[in-house]
């Protein structure tokens, strides 16, 4: 119990990037990324097959697709396990 109150003293709420119907996508530091329907719809169809990574050029944002949805969001201001979202 003292190691899961620490966690979350140091690290904070854990949240979620969010989907916002139909081509936007809500990082959590705040930062929403708007894309065209179609380009969403292409790299959903294109993550089926492979991981697929969309940038957003305003804040270096990449919104991550993987089996027709989005996974992740690549976030600057957040740390990540090392991978580089560029």
């Amino acid at each position: 119990m003292r190691k899961w109150i620490y966690l979350y003293q140091t690290k904070g709420p854990t949240t979620v990037p969010k989907e916002i119907f139909p081509s936007s996508y809500l990082c959590d530091c705040g930062h929403q990324s708007h894309f065209a329907e179609s380009t969403v719809r292409e790299v959903k169809e294109m993550s089926l097959r492979k991981t697929v990574h969309l940038g957003d050029d305003d804040e270096k944002h990449v919104i991550v697709f993987k089996n027709g949805s989005m996974v992740d969001i690549l976030c600057p201001k957040t740390v990540h396990d090392g991978r580089d979202p560029a």
